[in-house]
């Protein structure tokens, strides 16, 4: 899973009070949370030096800056937050011997006047850069890095990543949906287990989907796929619009009252639910001859799927 690696170029403490980063620490907790939520990144922040060392503000460590934030009772679950990562230092402690022997074999391309080697890291361990929006460049959900590289075959060559970044907690939210159409155009009923958070980060799965999904494939598959992301536009527009419930986008039906009065039909359509609780999925949705069971909660504005498969009995 990827990491965080500490952007120390993107401070500026001669010119930043404390006050004015405290915030700025908040909202790039709330960055992190939720690139970790969805799964995209692990709780591994990576960095040149200590905390301690690292001057972020007049005379001001990184360090004395999360501690500060304790003393706030707005900010205390960001300086819990910040405390609960994991920090990696020096910044090339504990890499695979691949990640180390690219790196090695690079030079940071400094010309751009901001390229720098934890941004060039961040591109051969595909990390996440984390930044304070000190300047333009650095607010921003991604950074171009320049860097030159050795080849193999000897010759130097100058390269050009892209790579992502946060400053605020917005550019999670970027990264995320630039990761999601990756990740819909790329899905497999392999991957879909491991990526649905990030490809529909509004829909809630039970647990019995992971089976139905590995028995897909083939143009059912793609269906299932689309018809999924169309439920996941609803979701959001009912987290935006509100009412009862969602406005669907396509058809999505209830069962009819025969089978809702039957006891055995009705049992049918029960599965478990994302905590491994057994519940009643009585809408659905079509893909092809088959279903798509869901059932959504009008408090919480949740959709959550729980079976994807063949039309069950009537």
């Amino acid at each position: 899973m990827r990491e965080l690696i500490f952007n120390e170029a993107s401070t500026r403490p001669d010119s930043t009070q404390l006050s004015e980063l405290q915030p700025i620490l908040v909202n790039l907790a709330e960055g992190i949370a939720i690139l970790i939520k969805k799964g995209y990144t692990d709780k591994i922040l990576r960095m040149q030096n200590e905390s301690s060392e690292i001057a972020v503000a007049k005379n001001c460590s990184l360090f004395q800056a999360i501690m500060s934030l304790r003393a706030t009772a707005a900010y205390r679950d960001a300086y819990s937050f910040w405390l609960g990562l994991t920090q990696i230092t020096p910044l090339l402690s504990e890499l695979s011997s691949e990640v180390l022997a690219r790196f090695y074999g690079c030079e940071v391309d400094a010309t751009d006047g901001y390229s720098n080697e934890a941004l060039v890291l961040c591109a051969h361990h595909l990390a996440v850069a984390i930044s304070i929006p000190t300047t333009q460049i650095w607010d921003a959900h991604y950074i171009e890095v320049h860097f030159v590289e050795l080849l193999q075959n000897e010759n130097v060559v100058p390269v050009k990543e892209i790579i992502d970044n946060v400053s605020r907690s917005k550019h999670a939210n970027l990264i995320l949906e630039k990761y999601q159409n990756q990740e819909l155009k790329n899905l497999t009923p392999e991957t879909f287990w491991r990526t649905k958070e990030v490809v529909y980060p509004l829909l809630k799965f039970g647990l019995d989907v992971e089976e139905n999904i590995a028995t897909q494939g083939g143009h059912g598959f793609e269906t299932i796929v689309m018809r999924l992301a169309e439920l996941n536009e609803s979701a959001a527009d009912w987290k935006k619009l509100g009412g009862p419930a969602p406005p669907w986008r396509s058809v999505v039906t209830p069962e009819s009252t025969t089978v809702m009065n039957n006891a055995k039909l009705r049992s049918y359509r029960n599965f478990r639910d994302a905590e491994g609780n057994s519940r009643l999925y009585e809408w659905h949705a079509r893909f092809g001859g088959g279903r798509i069971h869901l059932r959504f909660d009008g408090a919480e504005r949740n959709v959550e799927i729980g079976y994807i498969g063949k039309h069950l009995p009537l």
